[in-house]
């Protein structure tokens, strides 16, 4: 089913027992309208060590926000979609990213999203019914 393989975490792995450490890397994501992009920085340092972008997967659906809630409304299946582009998306920049520098996932302990309200519901599944009122 779409969506059931981007999974939204809120805590760190090991945050809560002693394999906890401080991460070495963390994400900016900036979703946009029509663009997604990330930059992956190396705390420590405050260096930005890679970047990628892409046009967002949910041109597909409509290239204006009211097209892409109104297709998320229209039922649990369009909705899911929905979700599912919008992870995927990010989770495939993030990837090419980490490839890019040569950085592995489990040296990822941040990650700071930033979007337009409709995305962000979108992006954490939060209602978006009164986003259209």
């Amino acid at each position: 089913m779409p969506g059931d393989d981007c999974e939204v975490r809120a805590l760190p792995r090991g945050l809560l027992d002693s394999t906890y450490r401080e991460p070495s890397y963390g994400f900016s994501v900036d979703m946009g309208s029509s663009t997604l992009r990330t930059h992956l920085v190396h705390i420590p340092s405050k260096t930005v060590v890679a970047g990628a972008s892409v046009d967002s997967p949910l041109n597909t659906i409509g290239l204006d926000v009211v097209t892409r809630l109104r297709f998320a409304a229209k039922n649990a299946d369009a909705r899911k979609t929905t979700v599912f582009l919008l992870r995927r998306g990010v989770r495939s920049l993030l990837e090419t990213a980490l490839a890019s520098a040569e950085v592995s996932h489990d040296d990822v302990g941040r990650i700071l999203v930033a979007g337009n309200t409709a995305v962000h519901h979108l992006f954490f599944d939060y209602p978006t019914d009164t986003l259209l009122e």
